[in-house]
């Protein structure tokens, strides 16, 4: 499978990841689980208040995914990218919360959000930035051993880069909100489940061929930096995001 989590490195999201200026690299995303049996009155009530939304000038556009493979199945995220801290300043849809109180809200078991700053440096995306799925991984990071992660994830990043291979990724640190265990998250896109598939080389031949026997510390010095990691895979709701959705 062609993520770092299934080959010895134990993954918001969207049409397009953060890979402009670092003062546009902040997202806001919200984590809405649905009560047990609800997915289907969720999405319909997802739609009403994208419309919504829309038809009262939103200014923000919001992309929205549900997860299909995880332990927090059928869970829904709306995320929007590309800010600047100051955005959040001037933003301010007038009657948005009331209406996702009385459409989304009576349909959810629980709701939180989050902000998250994605890292400009190591992210490699389709050139049309354009997918179906996304494989998500959350590492809880050790807090003394961040300096090191960073250090291999940007050797991993430059070699996936440098060879021009399809391991399309992209990173980003929670800066606000969460549980404290979510520290850093990787995405990694996919437009079918074929492209799953692990291909040749993979990630490990790769790494052998650009750093040697360094690879290995390489891989070391990541996975000693991760208490725990939590996998997903996210189907992109295209018929639910704003500049889709009809």
């Amino acid at each position: 499978m062609r993520k770092l989590s299934l080959l010895i490195i134990p993954l918001l999201f969207v049409t397009t990841f953060e890979s402009n200026a670092q003062s546009n690299n902040i997202a806001q995303i919200w984590e809405m689980v649905p009560i047990f049996g609800h997915a289907g009155m969720v999405e319909d009530a997802l739609k009403e208040h994208v419309l919504w939304r829309n038809a009262h000038g939103d200014t923000w556009n919001w992309d929205v995914f549900q997860v299909v493979t995880g332990e927090n199945y059928n869970t829904f995220y709306a995320r929007s990218g590309s800010h600047t801290w100051a955005d959040f300043d001037s933003y301010n849809l007038e009657g948005a919360s009331e209406h996702f109180q009385a459409t989304v809200q009576p349909h959810l078991q629980s709701v939180s959000n989050s902000i998250s700053a994605g890292d400009t440096t190591n992210v490699y995306f389709p050139p049309d930035g354009e997918f179906n799925l996304l494989t998500v991984v959350s590492y809880d990071v050790i807090g003394s051993k961040r300096i090191a992660l960073t250090d291999a994830l940007g050797k991993f990043s430059e070699a996936l880069r440098k060879r021009g291979t399809s391991f399309y990724h992209a990173f980003y640190w929670t800066v606000a909100g969460g549980d404290g265990t979510n520290d850093l998250t990787g995405v990694f896109p996919a437009d079918t489940w074929a492209d799953f598939e692990d291909p040749d080389p993979n990630i490990m031949q790769i790494m052998m061929e650009e750093y040697g026997e360094e690879a290995m510390g390489i891989f070391e010095a990541f996975t000693s930096a991760v208490r725990n990691e939590r996998t997903m895979i996210l189907l992109h709701r295209k018929d639910l995001s704003s500049d889709t959705v009809e």
